[in-house]
């Protein structure tokens, strides 16, 4: 692949296991993610999207499958107007994981 394409296809595709069409298990896909970000295709993969009520289950399964070696992971969180985390549920998620996670202030909402 050119340096060009590589700069365009950077984190172009967010690893979204756990919705359709996949529908793993959130640790089923947290096992998967850290494969796949070491896979050829590895420099298109982006953040791994989580549903707005999984922060909490994320933070119980992570100690066994997020480890220093796998860098920090980027997460996305997927909502509704009815499951938005708090500002103040973001900011201890990312104090908690700091250098091992990152929560990003969401910005879909699924209808």
């Amino acid at each position: 692949m050119t340096r060009s394409a590589e700069l365009l296809l950077a984190s172009l595709i967010d690893y979204a296991g756990t919705f359709p069409p996949v529908r793993l298990t959130l640790s089923d896909a947290m096992a998967a993610y850290p494969h796949d970000r070491c896979s050829p295709c590895r420099s298109i993969l982006g953040r791994f999207v989580i549903a707005a009520d999984q922060p909490g289950e994320f933070e119980s399964i992570a100690p066994t499958l997020v480890t220093a070696c796998d860098g920090c992971w980027n997460l996305t969180v997927v909502r509704t107007r009815e499951s938005m985390p708090t500002g103040d549920r973001l900011l201890r998620f990312n104090q908690m994981w700091k250098d091992r996670g990152s929560l990003a202030q969401p910005h879909a909402e699924v209808p």
